[in-house]
C-alpha cells in the first residue's frame, strides 16, 4: 500500500499514513506509587519534543483566525440504535461568512495527539488543505444513516485509532463543557435537523447567518481544546490499567499534576491560550489516587483489581447521564474487541466476506461454504457469532474490526492477510 493509493490526499494524510503502522505502544508492565510517579513514568515524556509542539501552537493560532477554516465539533456522535438518525459524524456545515464546521468523535482528535507523540509538525495551510478535502476520520464508526449524508469519508488509511494501539487519550481541559459562563457545547451548537443536509446535492448545510460573538468564542475553545497538543495526553488504556478508581484519565488529581507541568514547561504558549481556550479555574482535588498498576495483560489486570477491591463494597453503578452524551465513549473500542473475541477472529475473517455479500445468509447457508462452522459450536454460538458479525458490520464498525485484526499479535497470519486484503479495499472505495 503506498501514499499514491490515497484519495483525495493531503500533508497531514501522509503523515498519519507514515506512522500509524509505527504509533509507540504502552509499556508492557508497569507499577506507580502515586500519580505523580505514573506522571513521570508515563506521560511526561510525551511533551519532550517542545520545538514542534510550539510550531503546532503558533500554527493553530493562525489556523482560527484563518476565513477558509474547518472547525470540528465533538458533537452528536452517540445515540441509541432506535435514534441513529440524529448522529452527524462527517456532517459539513457552511455559514454565510465562509467559515465551516464539522461534526465529530474524539476518534477526531486522535491522529492529532499521534503526530504530537511522533515529533511531526504542520501548519495552518497543512490543515485548511487537510479539513477542506473529504478524505477525513470523523469518527469511530459510521452507521448508514450517516453515510446517506456525509460529507467526509471514512477512509482507514489516514485513521489512527489510539485504544488499538493500547492508549486512552484523555484531555485536560473537558471539550464539551465548562465554556465560559459555565456553557455546555450542546447548548450553543444545538443538533441541526437532518433536511438541512438533505436539501443539498453535495450534503453541505448551508446556514444563512454568521457565527455571533459567543459562538465563534466558543468554537475557537473547543477546537483547541480538542486538538491542541497542550491540552490532551495519552495513558494506558482502561483494560490495561488497576487501581482504586474507574477511570484513571478523568482524575482530577492526575489532570491538574499535567496541566500544572504544561503551564511550567510552555508558560508563553499557556498564556496565549488562557482567553481562547477558556481555561477555568483549576479544580480542587478531593481525592487521592494511590498505586497504580498497568499491563497489557488482561489476566494480571483482573487479578490486582481483585486484591484493590477485595475488602470494598460494591457500589450501585450509575445511569449515563443524557448531558453527557455527546462525549466519545472508549467503550465503544473496547466492546467491539471482546465481541470479535467472542465471535474469534479467525472465523470473523471467514464471515465477514459471506455476509458482506449477503447480509442475511443463514447458519445453514455459511457451513455450506465454510464446512468448519459446524464442528466444535453449539448451534446457538454459532448463529451468536453470524449474528455478531453481522451486526459489525451494520452499525459501520467494519474497518474498525479489520484493523484489530491486522495489529493482533495472536491471530493466525492468513486471517491477518485477509484482513489486510478486504481493508485495503475498503480503503480503495472511499
Amino acid at each position: 500500500m503506498k501514499n499514491q493509493h490515497i484519495p483525495y490526499s493531503s500533508a497531514i494524510n501522509n503523515m498519519i499514513f507514515n506512522i500509524k503502522k509505527d504509533v509507540v505502544t504502552p509499556p508492557q508492565k508497569g507499577l506507580a506509587e502515586n500519580v505523580i510517579d505514573f506522571f513521570n513514568q508515563i506521560i511526561k515524556w510525551q511533551f519532550q519534543h517542545k520545538a514542534t509542539i510550539q510550531a503546532i501552537h503558533k500554527a493553530l493560532l493562525e489556523y482560527v483566525k484563518r476565513p477558509d477554516a474547518v472547525f470540528a465539533i465533538r458533537l452528536y456522535g452517540s445515540a441509541p440504535r432506535e435514534k441513529y438518525f440524529l448522529l452527524r459524524r462527517g456532517f459539513l456545515s457552511e455559514y454565510q461568512d465562509g467559515l465551516k464546521t464539522l461534526f465529530c468523535d474524539n476518534t477526531f482528535a486522535m491522529p492529532f495527539a499521534a503526530l504530537k507523540l511522533h515529533d511531526k509538525c504542520y501548519t495552518a495551510s497543512d490543515l485548511v488543505e487537510h479539513l477542506n478535502q473529504s478524505n477525513v476520520v470523523c469518527g469511530f464508526g459510521s452507521t448508514q444513516k450517516e453515510r446517506e449524508l456525509t460529507y467526509y469519508t471514512c477512509n482507514s488509511y489516514s485513521r489512527i485509532n489510539l485504544n488499538t494501539s493500547g492508549w486512552y487519550l484523555a484531555h485536560i481541559l473537558p471539550v464539551g463543557y465548562n465554556f465560559a459562563g459555565k456553557q455546555r457545547l450542546t447548548e450553543v451548537f444545538p443538533n441541526p435537523k437532518r433536511a438541512e443536509w438533505e436539501s443539498d446535492s453535495a450534503h453541505i448545510r448551508h446556514v444563512g447567518r454568521s457565527f455571533t460573538e459567543n459562538e465563534y468564542a466558543v468554537l475557537v475553545a473547543h477546537f483547541l481544546r480538542l486538538v491542541h497538543p497542550l491540552n490532551s495526553f495519552v495513558i494506558p488504556k482502561k483494560n490495561y490499567v488497576a487501581y482504586d478508581g474507574k477511570n484513571l484519565g478523568e482524575e482530577q488529581e492526575l489532570i491538574n499534576i499535567v496541566q500544572d507541568y504544561v503551564k511550567a514547561e510552555f508558560p508563553e504558549e499557556y498564556a496565549e491560550l488562557q482567553t481562547l481556550m477558556q481555561i477555568p479555574e483549576q479544580e480542587k482535588v478531593t481525592d487521592t489516587v494511590g498505586k497504580i498498576h498497568w499491563s497489557v495483560s488482561e489476566y494480571q489486570i483482573k487479578n490486582w483489581r481483585k486484591e484493590i477491591f477485595k475488602d470494598k463494597p460494591k457500589k450501585a453503578s450509575k445511569k449515563r447521564s443524557k448531558t453527557v452524551i455527546d462525549q466519545y465513549d472508549e467503550d465503544k473500542a473496547y466492546a467491539l474487541d471482546n465481541r470479535l473475541r467472542s465471535v474469534g477472529k479467525a472465523t470473523f475473517m471467514k464471515l465477514y466476506p459471506l455476509v458482506k455479500q449477503n447480509p442475511d445468509i443463514t447458519v445453514e447457508e455459511v457451513e455450506k461454504v465454510y464446512p468448519e462452522y459446524k464442528k466444535g459450536k453449539a448451534e446457538n454460538a454459532k448463529r451468536t457469532c453470524l449474528s455478531s458479525t453481522r451486526s459489525i458490520i451494520r452499525n459501520g464498525y467494519e474497518a474498525e474490526a479489520l484493523e484489530i485484526i491486522v495489529e493482533s499479535s495472536k491471530t493466525d497470519d492468513a486471517a491477518v492477510q485477509a484482513a489486510k486484503k478486504y481493508l485495503e479495499e475498503l480503503y480503495q472505495k472511499d
